[in-house]
């Protein structure tokens, strides 16, 4: 446990700090937590505005704030300055990188370590 966080919470957060905005789905694949598990860190972060929750074309996306990057203590900066909702060409660019660390986290899976 960290930051007063559980175990699976953390990793939550750690992967949306380092990504700064994903979907419930990139982050199970990066984490290989479960769906349930990971709603309920994301609601938890949500009422404590450690996360932004925003729907585009019909999916939820979760961006870090600037307080949850703080409390996770890695970056220690938000997924924007202003904390507004992404542009259409921002949004697709980080889905985009997001699915290419994932591929390359599947294909090459101890020997592949990602940072951002």
């Amino acid at each position: 446990m960290r930051v007063g966080l559980t175990e699976k919470r953390y990793l939550v957060l750690n992967v949306l700090d380092k990504l700064g905005i994903a979907t419930v789905d990139q982050i199970m694949r990066l984490t290989s937590l479960n769906k349930s598990t990971i709603y309920y860190a994301l609601k938890e972060f949500e009422k404590k505005d450690l996360i932004k929750k925003f729907k585009s074309m019909q999916q939820a996306v979760y961006l870090i704030t600037k307080l949850g990057s703080e409390v996770i203590g890695d970056l220690n900066f938000g997924f924007s300055k202003d904390e507004r909702n992404p542009n259409f060409a921002i949004f697709r660019h980080s889905m985009l990188i997001n699915e290419s660390v994932i591929f390359y986290k599947d294909q090459f899976a101890e020997r592949a370590k990602f940072e951002m």
